[in-house]
């Protein structure tokens, strides 16, 4: 039973105690062990005056000396473990007077004392090796039989009560992971994590596997300690904030223990998660394109799944967010974009639903439907605004156009308001704005209703003669008439955006009304051809 060393912490730590009871005292790197004895051969002639002793009890120790024996050997007892099932009544007599040593008190049913023994033997051998920590980071059997028996909430709070520390689940980008339900409930350290993402921002390389960061905050200083969470990349970190004392290795290496666990308990719940999302986007594809054969009732129960309120209307516009490098946008990004949008309506409307749906964003909230039509249009579109501007701020990389649908009395007819968003956002790229209600769209919204053989045979027929003429002699004269018109027939800025001297641009325009046999100060024919230059620019957008 001599001849190794080794922290108690280092030997609770192990798999053989997971599980174990701290009744009372406190586990430090202080306590260090030289020997392991039962308390029935506790004596003067087997315990030498520099030994430290951790002392074990079983259920069958006899405690009738407790007092005398443990007073005798006060400054030399690291520890005491009581050990078995049945140890109750022991138990209660040595906490009951465990002041006259203060050391740590620990209860662990699962081993004996001749267990406790040969793995103090086998704990010193890798300390000298320089070993435990691997072993303690790489043994994790026993943390997944208490995560199955008794939930991953319940193997979190050992592990922090054990190291006396908290622990935080954290994403890719140290936000807090919410996969791991009941986990990170603490808003306590709100504040320190938006430093911690700082400092990480502003990194130019990755963070190591196992990062110590200092934090200064209101003239104080924040020590945190990150451990990363690894699959084929990374997926996180546990974040662990040193409030109460500086963790040292065999702390972190108690805790890497639980990242195999994590792993599985994140691809579990992502699982459930994209389950749940799918059957979300299903019933909004549903909703949105009237496909719900249910009654009201159902379709209103349904959406309370989500916490979506439908027993009233609902206005909705729609978002598309493209990269101005035309790189496809990830879905860290979109969903990114989702919490900014998030964060501008939260403090302006009550329960909001914004959802990802088809690579786009959409937004819906309802309202009184007796309220003035034009003060809901006006409502909608300042809203939009708002959005599009602190999305603007948020990423100026990122081009965003926002459609709005008209609002509707029922729910029923969301569907409707979502094809006229879907509408306004595809044809606003022609008018050049960001923000597009369908109202405003004017004669287009008639054109999206006609048949595309019908449109196609009227723009040639006013056109055609001015697309072979440019074709033939490398003139440009239809994209004249296109700037013209979306300048609604200025000559002055249509010259300025075309960088022309008001002549050239009066010469071609004069050009144009020769090839075609038009005038266009006359209004018949300007309406003609201004449709089939709407036309023409739809059916190439």
């Amino acid at each position: 039973m001599t001849g190794h060393r080794a922290q108690l912490r280092q030997l609770l730590y192990t798999e053989m105690f997971t599980g174990f009871q701290l009744i009372c005292g406190e586990l430090t790197n202080q306590q260090i062990i030289s020997k392991v004895m039962p308390f029935s051969l506790l004596s003067i002639e087997k315990v030498d005056r520099l030994d430290k002793i951790l002392v074990t009890i079983d259920q069958e120790t006899d405690l009738s000396t407790w007092v005398e024996t443990v007073e005798q050997f006060q400054a030399q007892i690291v520890g005491i473990i009581v050990c078995g099932k049945d140890s109750n009544k022991n138990l209660r007599l040595v906490s009951e007077n465990i002041h006259i040593i203060q050391s740590p008190l620990i209860y662990t049913e699962q081993v004996e004392s001749e267990d406790i023994i040969n793995q103090f033997k086998f704990v010193g051998s890798l300390v000298e090796q320089n070993k435990l920590l691997d072993y303690i980071s790489s043994s994790n059997r026993s943390f997944f039989n208490i995560s199955n028996k008794q939930g991953i909430v319940h193997l979190w709070t050992y592990l922090e009560n054990t190291i006396n520390q908290k622990l935080i689940v954290l994403n890719s980008r140290l936000e807090p992971l919410t996969l791991i339900e009941s986990v990170n409930t603490n808003t306590e350290y709100i504040e320190e994590l938006q430093h911690l993402r700082k400092y990480f921002q502003s990194l130019t390389h990755p963070l190591d596997e196992i990062e110590h960061v200092v934090i200064n905050l209101s003239q104080q200083q924040f020590s945190w300690t990150l451990i990363r969470i690894f699959i084929d990349t990374t997926i996180g970190y546990i974040a662990i904030p040193e409030n109460k004392y500086k963790l040292d290795e065999i702390d972190v290496a108690y805790v890497q223990k639980i990242i195999p666990v994590i792993i599985t308990e994140i691809q579990k719940q992502k699982e459930i998660i994209e389950t749940k999302k799918l059957y979300k986007q299903n019933f909004l594809y549903d909703l949105l394109h009237n496909n719900l054969e249910d009654s009201a009732n159902i379709i209103i129960e349904q959406g309370n799944l989500w916490g979506w309120d439908l027993t009233k209307p609902h206005h909705l516009m729609l978002i598309d967010i493209q990269r101005k490098d035309k790189r496809k946008l990830t879905m860290d990004s979109l969903m990114s974009h989702r919490t900014t949008i998030k964060n501008v309506v939260s403090g302006l409307l009550n329960s909001p639903i914004i959802e990802e749906f088809h690579g786009k964003i959409i937004v819906m909230y309802s309202d009184n439907h007796q309220v003035d039509r034009k003060k809901q249009k006006e409502g909608i579109k300042d809203l939009a605004e708002r959005i599009w501007t602190s999305m603007d701020k948020h990423d100026a990389k990122t081009d965003y156009k926002i459609g709005i649908g008209r609002f509707y009395p029922t729910i029923e007819e969301l569907c409707r308001s979502y094809q006229e968003a879907k509408t306004a956002l595809d044809l606003n790229r022609h008018i050049e704005t960001s923000v597009i209600h369908f109202e405003d769209l004017g004669v287009m919204r008639l054109l999206t209703n006609i048949r595309n053989e019908l449109l196609d045979d009227f723009f040639r027929e006013y056109l055609l003669e001015l697309m072979t003429f440019d074709e033939q002699n490398n003139t440009n004269f239809l994209h004249t008439l296109q700037v013209y018109f979306a300048e609604n027939g200025n000559m002055k800025s249509t010259a300025q955006r075309m960088f022309l001297h008001t002549n050239t641009l009066r010469y071609r325009l004069k050009k144009v009304e020769e090839i075609l046999g038009v005038d266009l100060q006359k209004p018949e024919h300007f309406v003609n051809l201004y449709v089939a230059v709407l036309i023409y620019s739809l059916n190439n957008r």
